[in-house]
């Protein structure tokens, strides 16, 4: 699996390729390497919070002790054991960050999730993988991308 950075003012060169792209928080995708099968993908949801949680309001020792918890949780009772929850900190958001995963007998499931609650949503961030492990690539990648999210209006 390839990470690519791209966006629509790219421009290509006669040979095909990408020009690197001057902003490095350009969109990402996926490039299929050729010949391997895609393994994962990012997910981004936006939800309503009804709760109106504002991450950055909570004192860390009560997400520590609270929320996280209750996440893990919510995870384990779905069959997802959490090898791992942290704060992340990032400039003007305070995210959960969960390193997850299941056995269905099947197939492996990876998860490395970013949560938080901001401006009256729910924003995550997930890459889901069916690799044995997530790559510190794809970890690096994902952190990237989160520290390149930009919030336009202060939480209400």
């Amino acid at each position: 699996m390839k990470w690519v950075k791209t966006s629509a003012s790219d421009q290509i060169n006669l040979a095909g390729r990408r020009k690197r792209p001057s902003n490095p928080c350009k969109a990402y995708y996926f490039e299929k390497l050729a010949g391997l099968p895609i393994t994962a993908e990012a997910v981004i949801r936006v939800t309503e919070n009804q709760n109106n949680d504002d991450f950055n309001l909570i004192s860390d020792a009560y997400i520590l002790t609270s929320v996280i918890p209750a996440v893990v949780n919510e995870y384990e009772s779905t069959g997802m054991p959490v090898s791992k929850a942290e704060i992340y900190q990032h400039r003007q958001a305070k995210f959960i960050k969960i390193y997850a995963g299941s056995n269905n007998g099947n197939e492996d499931m990876k998860f490395l999730q970013y949560f938080t609650g901001y401006d009256n949503q729910y924003i995550t961030i997930k890459l889901q993988t069916n690799a044995a492990v997530i790559s510190s690539e794809d970890e690096a990648t994902l952190q990237q991308i989160i520290d390149c999210v930009t919030f336009s209006s202060l939480p209400q």
